[in-house]
C-alpha cells in the first residue's frame, strides 16, 4: 500500500509515477490553481464526458480564497 506524503508536490509525483502519466495515453492529468490553492485531477480518457469535466473545472476556478 502506498502512503501519501505531507508535501503536495511529492504526492503528485508519486501519482504520476504510479499512473504512468506521460506513458499512457488513456490517463489525463489536469492541474488547476484556484482560490489560493492547487489541485490535480487524474481521469481515464473516455470514462468521463468532456463537458462534465469542463463544468467541474469551471466551478473550481470560480472559487474565491
Amino acid at each position: 500500500m502506498q502512503k501519501l506524503y505531507e508535501n503536495y508536490a511529492d504526492n503528485v509525483s508519486q501519482l504520476d509515477r504510479i499512473l504512468r502519466v506521460g506513458e499512457s495515453f488513456d490517463i489525463i492529468k489536469k492541474r488547476l490553481v484556484f482560490g489560493g490553492g492547487e489541485a490535480t485531477f487524474y481521469y481515464i480518457d473516455g470514462f468521463i464526458k468532456d463537458t462534465v469535466m469542463q463544468k467541474l473545472m469551471m466551478h473550481f476556478l470560480s472559487l474565491k480564497k
